[in-house]
Order: structure tokens, then C-alpha cells, then sequence
């Protein structure tokens, strides 16, 4: 989640989301990162997902991509995001 106030009410929304979108009641909804100033890929393949946070979208991407790409040749990227600085007055 980004544009949140802080982690704790980011990791709230992120949870609540999961739980609305999963497949099944019982999935297991769970943060496995958390992000400030930085951009996350999540990226899913059939041995499991992965995490990964770089300086923008495209590194984190392809890193997360790599990492996936070591147990699956099925990858692809379910959530990307940045949470960038934000000015306070």
C-alpha cells in the first residue's frame, strides 16, 4: 500500500486487501516487506512469491523477476509500487 500515514496502517490496508482479493477464506495473508521511499514487485510463480524493493520500478522488477525465475519459469508480476518521498510542511 502506498500513501499511507504510516506502517502500521499501511500493513493493515495490505492485509485487508489481500483477504478481500484471495481466492479462499482461508488464505494465508501475510507482510513479507514493507517500503519507504523505494518501489516493491511482487512476483508469483508456481514454487511461491517474492519480494523485491530497488531505487524504481524497473530494478525492482527485474530483480524480483530473477529471484522467481530461479525455482519457476512461470513468473509473473502481481503488484508493483513506489512510495516516494512526500514533503511535510
Amino acid at each position: 500500500m502506498t500513501d499511507m500515514v504510516n506502517e502500521k496502517s499501511a500493513a493493515k490496508a495490505a492485509l485487508k486487501q489481500c483477504k478481500a482479493t484471495a481466492d479462499t477464506k482461508s488464505a494465508d495473508c501475510k507482510i513479507s516487506l514493507t517500503y519507504y521511499d523505494q518501489c516493491v514487485a511482487y512476483v508469483w510463480g508456481s514454487a511461491g512469491g517474492v519480494a523485491s524493493a530497488a531505487v524504481d520500478l524497473p530494478t525492482a522488477s527485474e530483480q524480483g523477476l530473477k529471484k522467481c525465475r530461479e525455482t519457476s519459469s512461470d513468473c509473473e508480476i502481481l503488484y508493483s509500487a513506489c512510495s516516494l518521498p512526500q514533503r511535510v510542511n
